[in-house]
């Protein structure tokens, strides 16, 4: 186990080494977060307006097309030069984000309920609710009393 794990971190030290390993390294590292940040918030955005049936909606809809145009496009792919068409492939995300961008409104603070603070109506709201669901009430045949009531 040793010695696969010498090797191992011996490939590694090697590919980071080489300048031109690094930057693919970094590039694909910056990608990769950037895909998924778009991913995690457009499922957020559709689940926030439409629930999981929308989540699952976007998700369909972005990866149906992909799979059926994946063996199309790979098998063009592999005929160009790697590194032209992964520059390309950065520039056309890069360009769809900005036009994506400023179509997000920008977040509004929440609007304030009451002039309470958010503690003290927290615990105006349950205290509320439970009283309304009976909660907390002494039974009327016994001495014995919730330990949350005073």
């Amino acid at each position: 186990m040793g010695e696969l794990t010498g090797a191992v971190l011996g490939v590694f030290a090697s590919a980071l080494r080489n300048r031109a390993l690094r930057r693919v390294e970094l590039s694909y590292g910056l990608f990769t977060g950037a895909e998924w940040a778009v991913w995690i918030s457009l499922l957020v955005f559709a689940y926030e307006h439409g629930g999981a049936s929308a989540s699952s909606l976007i998700a369909i809809t972005q990866l149906v097309p992909c799979a059926l145009r994946g063996p199309l496009i790979g098998a063009f792919v592999d005929r160009r030069r790697p590194g032209r068409i992964l520059a390309v492939g950065y520039a056309v995300q890069c360009a769809t984000m900005a036009a994506v961008a400023p179509s997000r409104p920008a977040p509004r603070p929440p609007r304030r309920l009451s002039r309470a603070p958010r503690r003290q109506r927290g615990q105006l709201e349950a205290s509320r609710t439970s009283r309304e669901a009976g909660i907390g009430r002494r039974p009327a045949s016994s001495s014995w009393v919730w330990p949350w009531t005073s």
